[in-house]
């Protein structure tokens, strides 16, 4: 996206390649952000109810792979919030 946006004002100065730079970047961050709409809270309900379930219930081993891989990616999720949360110094997380 960066190399799209500075190769499309090459032939201006360093002044209107970082504005346009920054007017791409601050784009993509929105879009990103209109992606990220779960909660930490709504994160850790369906890690809990996912493992709940991968407990509780008699499935098949392709279902539990399956579990298995959303918990994984929901982990993940979960703590790069945290982290986020902690970058930006938030105390009370949502």
């Amino acid at each position: 996206m960066m190399k799209k946006t500075l190769a499309l004002s090459r032939c201006k100065g360093i002044g209107a390649k970082l504005r346009e730079a920054k007017s791409a970047a601050k784009s993509w961050v929105a879009r990103v952000k209109a992606n990220d709409t779960m909660s930490i809270e709504a994160l850790e309900k369906k890690l809990s109810s996912l493992e709940q379930s991968l407990i509780s219930e008699n499935r098949g081993n392709g279902d539990k792979e399956n579990l298995k891989r959303e918990i994984h990616v929901l982990r993940a999720q979960l703590w790069e919030r945290y982290r986020q949360d902690k970058r930006n110094g938030c105390k009370n997380p949502d």
